[in-house]
């Protein structure tokens, strides 16, 4: 068992306000204009999140408890994958849901949302999980580092410009819930087991960045090639562009 979890919040202080208004404001409006059920992701994840903070200790132990056959590292990538395993399945549900499908169907895709994203957060789990036991992180490191990758891996750019309004308040709860994702990872690395190495933030996210976009190409490539070959393995293309 790994000693007591690591003094990481998944979203700092000062931007809890910020994340919380914008991720509302999406939810709401979005929600509402399209009878979608889906923007309440946000703020569902979001609020696991924030009551796995306040119980961060309990969920630390558990969470190394169940990996401690694990060497460390490996621990850490399998904690981020169950992380993804987590979060794509309540993804998968509100999909279902919201075409009015029944429990098979919502099977189904949650299976089909889990098989997609473990190919496409494999990238950037290693690095972090690499990196976190390499360099000494300051406490908007897993914001910043998961919530840009996040931004860069929903093409948060062409959102933006194809509905202004709604990609402009979907930047930091995407960014948030990267971070809540990729959180547990960090959470059950021991303080002795991470990284002292000192270097300035923007090199810190660089290397992060760089690391997850080398190890995602080949993933990404495998899971591209499947989509091809078997499509009803993965979500629809209308869900996530293929």
């Amino acid at each position: 068992m790994y000693p007591g979890p690591a003094p990481l919040a998944p979203v700092p202080r000062p931007m809890l306000l910020p994340v919380g208004l914008t991720t509302l404001a999406f939810a709401g409006l979005v929600g509402l204009a399209s009878g979608s059920l889906v923007p309440a992701y946000y703020p569902i994840l979001l609020a696991l999140g924030a009551l796995a903070w306040t119980r961060r200790a309990t969920f630390a132990a558990r969470l190394s408890r169940a990996l401690s056959a694990l060497p460390l590292g490996l621990a850490m990538v399998a904690a981020g994958y169950l992380a993804v395993i987590f979060e794509e399945t309540l993804a998968g549900l509100l999909h279902a849901m919201t075409e009015g499908a029944g429990p098979l169907r919502m099977l189904q895709a949650a299976g089909q949302f889990i098989a997609f994203n473990l190919f496409a957060f494999t990238g950037i789990i290693l690095s972090l999980a690499f990196w976190h036991r390499k360099l000494a992180f300051g406490r908007w490191d897993l914001f910043l580092a998961a919530g840009g990758w996040g931004l860069f891996s929903e093409g948060s750019l062409f959102a933006l410009l194809a509905n202004p309004v709604a990609g402009a308040l979907l930047i930091l709860p995407n960014m948030a819930v990267y971070a809540v994702i990729l959180w547990p990872l960090t959470l059950i690395c021991p303080p002795e087991a991470q990284g002292t190495v000192q270097r300035p933030l923007a090199l810190r996210l660089v290397l992060i960045w760089l690391t997850a976009f080398a190890l995602s190409l080949p993933p990404i490539v495998a899971v591209s090639w499947l989509r091809a070959t078997h499509g009803d393995w993965f979500p629809a293309c209308a869900y996530i562009a293929c």
